[in-house]
């Protein structure tokens, strides 16, 4: 209950330090007032959208968890591209509305088709929480997880903005593959009701493989003929294949693994920060460093699962072939 209160709660406050930040370094426009109240709103409707498609994953239903933002993300593309000629500040608040629409178009055609839903999510749980369960070791990796992303995301801003477009392309597309792997197709390979791990390992091998050879010859193409998309989508398959290896590894971990094994995976997403933040500092940060740095941040802890799980072989085939294809992909990106 405290979780779900604090959500929107925390996601109003956001909007307004962020607001407070931004009127103190530049000058508002005549819109920002309005702006951050969308901000704010829309926040609350992402809080309970996801409230919702986090309850659904628990009973089961798994396919809300991808698909809760889908709507207010195509409607907000379609708001964008329909004022391409209009002010910034027109077009932020048309994305800002068409985001809300789609978020209350979402929620509203969850709660109707599940009319149970609302008091479900407030009731208590059928089954008894386990004794042995240590959740604050996973809540602690994803805080500094999520606290390292940011200081990467912080630190692209010393990339000039050809490199931050490049950047940010690639990793939109690494993690909305991601996330459909991540909630919808994972927890139906490995779930309480199976103790075999053959499923899941056979769609990482089958996955990863399948992507680094595909981001192989799309960067010996791109590298070629100049092609500078199919070197990125080379970066965005090689990505792809140590994203997925470490989501299933971390999966298959809080099965069999004791619950403080998740602070290896935040001591090396915070190491990959740290690194990150020094070259920052000095100006020697580039977009290959920060790109094998996003890397990073799904290789180094995959190969420590690897190892723990006894299937560093595994981890060993994906992380070697991930890390050249990525390598030579940034150079041919850069020299592009």
């Amino acid at each position: 209950m405290i979780a779900i209160a604090a959500a929107p709660i925390l996601a109003v406050a956001g909007v307004a330090a962020a607001g407070f930040i931004f009127s103190n370094l530049s000058r508002p426009h005549d819109q920002f007032v309005v702006q951050l109240a969308l901000f704010a709103f829309l926040g609350v409707l992402l809080s309970a959208g996801w409230t919702f498609a986090l309850r659904l994953s628990v009973e089961g239903d798994t396919s809300w968890a991808s698909a809760v933002t889908l709507c207010s993300n195509v409607l907000s593309c379609g708001a964008l591209l329909a004022l391409l000629e209009a002010p910034q500040a027109d077009r932020l608040s048309a994305m800002l509305i068409a985001q809300i629409v789609g978020m209350v178009a979402t929620i509203s055609f969850i709660l109707c088709r599940d009319r149970g839903l609302l008091t479900r999510v407030f009731a208590e749980p059928q089954t008894s929480r386990p004794a042995q369960t240590r959740v604050d070791w996973y809540l602690a990796q994803s805080i500094i997880g999520y606290g390292s992303l940011l200081v990467l995301q912080t630190t692209s801003v010393a990339l000039a903005p050809a490199a931050l477009s490049v950047l940010g392309l690639i990793g939109r597309f690494v993690s909305g593959l991601n996330m459909v792997v991540t909630n919808a197709v994972i927890p139906r390979l490995v779930h309480s009701g199976t103790t075999s791990d053959r499923p899941a390992l056979t769609l990482v091998k089958w996955t990863a493989f399948s992507m680094l050879g595909t981001g192989l010859l799309l960067a010996l193409f791109g590298a070629w003929t100049g092609t500078q998309l199919a070197v990125q989508a080379a970066v965005v398959c090689a990505w792809f294949a140590c994203a997925i290896t470490n989501s299933t590894f971390k999966r298959l971990a809080v099965r069999s693994i004791e619950p403080r094994a998740a602070a290896i995976v935040s001591i090396l997403n915070l190491a990959t920060a740290t690194v990150v933040g020094v070259l920052f500092g000095t100006g020697l940060l580039s977009l290959e460093i920060l790109i094998l740095a996003y890397v990073a941040m799904d290789l180094l802890p995959a190969i420590a699962l690897g190892f723990l799980l006894r299937r560093w072989i595994l981890a060993i085939a994906i992380a070697v072939p991930s890390t050249a294809v990525v390598l030579f992909a940034s150079v041919a990106l850069q020299i592009s």
